[in-house]
């Protein structure tokens, strides 16, 4: 059974585009200098091994700023590793209140080690859990006499403590007066394979109180690959769910069994001096020709694709094509998001052709470019064409083709690799059989960038440390996750936001007095989410509102303007839905660091966005 299943009726595959709806930065965001600043910077030291690609993925992902339970106020570490407390008043100025100053972290660990940020996330009213990233977990109750450590605690396996760990999410129980939290931290075990990371679910009690570090009461402990990307809690089955890149299995499971291929699976290996069969040369992916005043481009695409499948942007300095078949393909389709053309071109008077040639395999889409700078020949199409420096395919040097004629030659060509591909022929001349394997035949689908979301699947872990006996298990399942709840409406809603080819499926929890095996409900459809978030070259974080909009927020550090962008549901399946773009970091307020959504009575939800040096204020977003 799949845990994801979409339903048909809610996609809208008439969308055409998002229309700018504009919202002015005077009236939507306020901005405020930081009493308390917070810093990306404290995760350093002279380590010995790098920080894996997971690791790093995840330090991105890091949201330094926590949502209390009653969504009224949120919670970070400044850089001095003092807990702070934001709230806002009726007029939106924000209030800071110092919680509690952790004891600076001792600096002599192991060089193997890597810090985590520190963090702080509330559990219920007046209790709050801590971690200075280095390994201590402090819990923090509020008193007369204002915030007091009431005990600390570490983790600890075998006698010997863990490396620093990273605090997901934690949950009272009440009724056992415990509190349960999700954490990961590097692997250590020489058994487990390179970038693998543990997972644990402990527990502690409120009762105890104790001023040295004690060893948390270990739950669960399980292994995967990959950094948890998202975690939540469902209240209902008293239950947490993971999403990481692998099922996170414990311990002492056995491992999945290696696979072996058989001597007629393995492909041969060409060998020197070998005589191989001719076979069709692949011809270049467009071809070129310029003027003294235009460029004109020539992508050879199947001829049966329809006039709507081929999406064509300009701009003055950069191109975006999407292609999306109906039908699926063997031959490769190009995809360029906003790639920067070698010099300026006219958007205003440059327009594109679709020559089907119905008789063919394969037509032609022909780009006709105004210059903007007339007689300045081009050297190439692109910027980065032949330069090799990012290993992007779309890079690949095309030299000009000098005669417009020449272009046949192409399409000929094409034509001819098409057929050898389509016919199940040996395309390659190495003798290596079909195309596309018979499995995969008819699943094939080149319209969306791979580089789009991050692949994951499901963990769920009972808050007693073992799995539910509703809980699907599918290793063979992966889904690609686009969106996860703003924090601060995480409790109201839990739901995920899945790429399904260009669009952005929302899919919910069911009732728990539904029947098991438990499955995500699709409740409704971002159109061609997943499209309009590949353009996105500095996006930090991606955050929906239920079903009325998806934010992608940049981090304002790199290539990026430091913007949220706002795409909006369509009402019903109306084939235009409404986008806003507000600046929310970058420049004098530094790098976006946190994100959240509180309410603030009659001004409803707010979003508050932690930067390095101000606290942005964003209402009446939606």
């Amino acid at each position: 059974m799949t845990t994801f299943n979409r339903n048909r009726d809610l996609l809208n595959p008439k969308f055409e585009s998002y229309k700018l709806s504009p919202l002015t930065q005077e009236e939507h965001v306020a901005r405020h200098q930081l009493i308390y600043r917070s810093t990306q910077a404290n995760v350093s030291g002279r380590n010995r091994t790098p920080l894996s690609f997971e690791e790093v993925q995840s330090r991105i992902r890091h949201n330094h700023l926590s949502v209390a339970h009653d969504g009224l106020s949120a919670l970070y570490v400044d850089e001095n590793f003092i807990s702070v407390r934001v709230s806002l008043t009726q007029d939106l100025q924000p209030s800071f209140q110092q919680v509690f100053e952790l004891p600076k972290p001792v600096t002599n660990q192991a060089l193997d080690e890597h810090k985590q940020y520190p963090s702080v996330l509330e559990c219920d009213r007046g209790i709050l859990v801590a971690t200075d990233g280095c390994g201590l977990l402090y819990v923090l109750v509020e008193g007369m006499d204002g915030w007091t450590a009431k005990g600390v605690y570490q983790l600890a396996q075998d006698g010997s403590t863990t490396s620093p760990f990273e605090v997901h999410v934690v949950r009272r129980n009440s009724f056992s007066n415990t509190v349960v939290c999700i954490l990961s931290s590097r692997s250590s075990a020489p058994s487990h394979a390179r970038g693998s990371f543990d997972l644990w679910a402990v527990s502690f009690f409120l009762d105890d109180t104790s001023n040295a570090p004690v060893p948390l009461n270990v739950l669960c402990h399980a292994t995967g690959k990959g950094v948890p990307m998202h975690c939540g809690f469902d209240e209902a089955r008293q239950a947490f769910y993971i999403l990481g890149e692998s099922i996170y299995k414990g311990i002492d499971a056995e491992p999945t069994p290696s696979y072996t291929p058989s001597a007629n699976e393995i492909a041969p290996i060409p060998r020197a001096g070998e005589n191989l069969p001719d076979a069709p040369a692949k011809p270049p992916p467009y071809s070129w020709t310029q003027t003294t005043d235009s460029i004109t481009v020539a992508f050879p695409l199947p001829s049966n694709l329809p006039k709507n499948a081929i999406h064509v942007t300009f701009t003055a300095q950069s191109l975006s094509l999407l292609v999306t078949p109906e039908l699926p393909t063997p031959l490769e389709l190009p995809r360029y998001m906003t790639k920067p053309f070698w010099d300026g071109i006219n958007p205003s008077s440059s327009y594109w052709t679709w020559d089907k040639e119905a008789e063919k395999r394969v037509g032609v889409l022909s780009l006709h470019l105004d210059k903007q700078h007339e007689g300045t020949k081009w050297m190439h199409l692109f910027a980065s064409s032949g330069t090799g420096s990012s290993g992007d395919p779309t890079d690949e040097e095309v030299p000009e083709t000098l005669d417009p004629s020449e272009l046949w030659h192409i399409r000929e060509a094409l034509e001819k690799y098409t057929s050898a591909v389509i016919d199940g022929e040996d395309a390659s001349g190495l003798g290596l059989g079909r195309g596309i394997p018979s499995l995969a035949e008819g699943e094939m689908d080149d319209s969306v960038d791979a580089s789009v979301g991050n692949d994951f699947q499901v963990t769920w872990i009972g808050v007693d440390g073992t799995k539910p006996s509703w809980a699907v298990d599918e290793r063979e399942s992966q889904w690609s996750l686009l969106s996860t709840p703003v924090p601060g409406l995480q409790g109201k809603e839990e739901s995920l936001v899945i790429k399904s080819d260009i669009d952005g499926l929302l899919f919910a929890l069911p009732p728990a007095e539904l029947p098991t095996p438990l499955t995500w409900v699709h409740t409704s459809t971002f159109p061609v989410l997943a499209f309009v978030l590949a353009s996105k070259r500095d996006t930090r974080f991606v955050h929906h509102v239920s079903s009325k909009a998806v934010l992608a927020f940049e981090s304002g550090s790199g290539f990026g303007s430091g913007n949220v962008y706002i795409y909006r549901s369509p009402v019903g399946k109306q084939a235009i839905a409404k986008q806003s773009v507000l600046k929310v970091s970058g420049g004098t307020s530094g790098s976006l660091l946190g994100v959240g959504a509180i309410s603030c009575g009659e001004n409803g939800e707010v979003l508050i966005c932690l930067c390095e040096n101000e606290l942005i204020v964003v209402k009446s977003f939606l």
